[in-house]
Order: C-alpha cells, then structure tokens, then sequence
C-alpha cells in the first residue's frame, strides 16, 4: 500500500500493524498464552530492564522521548510474537504455516522477476511513497528487486526465511494436497527468489541453513530415509545454481561485479565478517548506561535527525552502545546463548526424527546471534517467528530422548 497506492500516506502505514500486535499480546497475556520457559522469562525480563535502563539517557541527555518509544518498537515489537507461536501453535498449525508460506513464494517469485526485468524507473520497482530513488541496481541495466518490501534487505531476509520454510515443509511427513506438485513448484519459485536478491548476505543466510538441516540430518539420524531427504535438499540446490548460469546468467554476471566492487571499496566479505565483531571495542567505549535504547536504529536516526550509523553499522556494535556496558554485554550473550540453543534443540529434534526444526533454526541462528535483529521491526519478524515455530515443535515432541528409548523398549 505504501509503495504503489496510498504513497503520500507511506510514514502512517509502518504503523498500522502495531497496534494489531499490541492487542494479540494484550489479549495472551490476559488468557496466560505466553510460553513460561527459561528462555522466554530471560527474553522478556531483558527487554523490560533494557527499556528502563534505556529511558535514562533520554532523559537526561533531553532527547525527544518519542525517540525511546521508537527504540522499544525497533527493539522489542515482535520478540513475545516467538514465545506466543511457541505456546499456542501444535503440530497441525505448524504444517499449515509451513504450507502456506511455500503457497505464496509461487506469486511473489513471479513479482521478483517482474521487477528484475523491468528498469529502475518502472512503477513497480518504487521504493517508499513511490519514490525511484530508493532502486537499488547491480549495474545500470540490473536492479535489485525489493519483493513487495521497501527496501533490499527485508527481501532478502524474508527469501532466506522463506527457503527454510519450504526445506522444513519437505522434511517434515506432513501430507498435502498435491505434495508433490507443490514442491516442484515452490522449489522453483523459491530457486528464483534466491538467485534474484543480488545479495551477498543471502550466501550466509544459505550457508547456515544448509549447513545445519545437512549437517545436523546426518549427525542426528544417519539412516537411509535421511540420506535420501538430504540428497532431495542438494537437488535443490543445484537446481538454483543451474538456474542461476542458465536461466539468469545475466545476473550471475551481476554478482560477479558486485563482489569486484565491492570488495574495492568495503574489503572482502570476509573483512565485513570480521568487523562484525567490532563490538569489542564499543563495550570499552560505551557509557555505562549506553547513549539510550535503539538511538542508533535507522528509524530512530531518521526521526531525530541524527546522522545514520551514528554508533555502528552492525546490530552487537550498536547494541553495545546504546545498552552501555553491562546491558550490552548481556544482551550480546543472550544473542549467542539462544542460537547456540537453537541449534542443539534443533539437533535433539531430528534424532527423534523432527527434521523440520533443523532448516528453521539454521536460517534463524545467523539473525538472532548477529544480524540486524533490533535496527528494523521488519527484520526481527521473520527470525521470532522461526524461533516461535522451533519451540512449537519442541513442544508438541516433548522429551524427544523419552520417546525413543519408549520405542526401543527401554521403558520411560
């Protein structure tokens, strides 16, 4: 709506989903439908300390407290969402969320394309309110298409959530109408939207994903119908990679370029891995109590006509300056503390034969230990969720290790 229709009115329409959520959270936590684990408790008694900590600098630095309001919602508006999907949702609302992201990558693949072979001053490749300026391009004939977001990045993020989705709808028994069907054609579709994203991230993004649902099938359940499984999930990959040489191979050239210049001019992608650690050197320069909650967060910057990246372009370096030292270390562990979480609970699941968890957990492990998780709301949706529908499954498979000694005869 923001982009094409209502484009004077694009600022009000960020806003509208939050009060959507605000009531879903009102409404669980009236009926007690938030999940009460460990993990949830630390998730939810962090955000509350790290709002009250983060007002002080506000305050006494006399910024325009909208400001904090804009940095809890950057922060925290869709962190319950994950403990809320992870209380609420069972084994048929998982299959049927799995099934329906895989539906809707067939038509906005077909957007992507759409706007990868339209120019950059083609109505439909419109950034926010219409405005053309915003294209992104790899060259000047190639633009990056945005989906139906705003900007490249929540494209990109949401095409690698999408991939796990559909790995996970693959590996797991659920039986669909047309399952074969729809594979072929998601898998297709979804093959699209990977190659089209002119990403450098989308590579981690695949990385991780790929490397834990492989990795962990193997280590978990070295069986035959594993094997087999796994061998469907490197089909697909090959299938994007010829894709990419055959069909798109205009882009190919594209990335090639992408990486030319930009190593050029930012250093290799490994030196941008590297700097993403530069929170070690903010935590020794960050006041005790941070410069205040979300500060640094493109929205926030915007809002208060600060400077953009003000403290850092990478989420823990801003993380550490705005949380300030003890905060910001804590909240850097937690990051690393739950993916490491997600990655064991994902493993467990697949021994008891859950192979869905592995694709989910790997694409949320990178987003949640350093990705821009508190620099966009629309960038922490897709990973809670991802940790929602994790802890789903944990739940409706629980005691994973009792069941299988149950099988075996061992007894509880």
């Amino acid at each position: 709506m923001r982009k094409w229709f209502y484009t004077d009115y694009g600022v009000y329409f960020v806003f509208l989903r939050d009060p959507v959520a605000a009531v879903l959270y009102g409404y669980c936590f009236i009926h007690g439908l938030f999940l009460k684990s460990r993990l949830s408790q630390t998730w939810i008694a962090f955000a509350a300390i790290s709002c009250a900590v983060g007002f002080l600098p506000y305050l006494f630095g006399e910024v325009d407290l909208f400001g904090w309001l804009l940095g809890i919602r950057t922060y925290w508006l869709y962190m319950p969402l994950a403990f809320i999907v992870g209380a609420t949702f069972r084994q048929n609302d998982v299959r049927n969320f799995l099934l329906l992201i895989s539906l809707v990558a067939i038509p906005y693949a077909i957007l992507i394309a759409l706007q990868y072979n339209a120019g950059r001053d083609a109505w439909i490749n419109a950034g926010v309110g219409g405005d053309d300026e915003t294209v992104v391009s790899l060259t000047r004939e190639i633009v990056r298409p945005f989906g139906l977001f705003t900007y490249t990045i929540p494209n990109v993020d949401f095409t690698a959530a999408t991939l796990a989705i559909f790995l996970a709808l693959y590996l797991s028994s659920a039986r669909v109408w047309m399952r074969a069907y729809l594979l072929a054609l998601a898998g297709l579709a979804i093959s699209a939207m990977v190659v089209l994203t002119g990403s450098r991230m989308i590579y981690f993004l695949l990385a991780s994903t790929l490397g834990l649902t492989l990795g962990g099938a193997v280590i978990a359940r070295p069986d035959a119908r594993t094997i087999a499984r796994s061998l469907g999930v490197l089909v697909f990959v090959l299938l994007a990679a010829m894709m990419l040489l055959s069909v798109f191979p205009d882009m190919y050239s594209a990335m090639e370029y992408r990486f030319e210049t930009a190593q050029a001019s930012e250093g290799s992608i490994w030196d941008r891995v590297i700097r993403i650690f530069s929170f070690v050197d903010a935590l020794f320069q960050a006041p005790p109590l941070g410069q205040g909650i979300g500060i640094g967060a493109a929205g926030v910057t915007n809002y208060l006509g600060l400077p953009a990246m003000l403290y850092g372009e990478y989420d823990l370096e801003r993380n550490a300056n705005e949380l300030g030292i003890l905060l910001g270390t804590s909240f850097i562990v937690l990051r690393f503390t739950t993916a490491a979480w997600l990655a064991v609970t994902a493993v467990r699941l697949a021994r008891a034969g859950v192979l869905a968890a592995l694709p989910l957990a790997g694409y949320a492990i990178v987003p949640i230990a350093v990705g821009q998780l508190t620099n966009s709301p629309l960038l922490s949706f897709m990973p809670f969720l991802a940790v929602g529908l994790v802890i789903a499954l944990q739940r409706n498979h629980a005691d994973p290790y009792a069941r299988m000694r149950r099988a075996r005869g061992g007894g509880a």
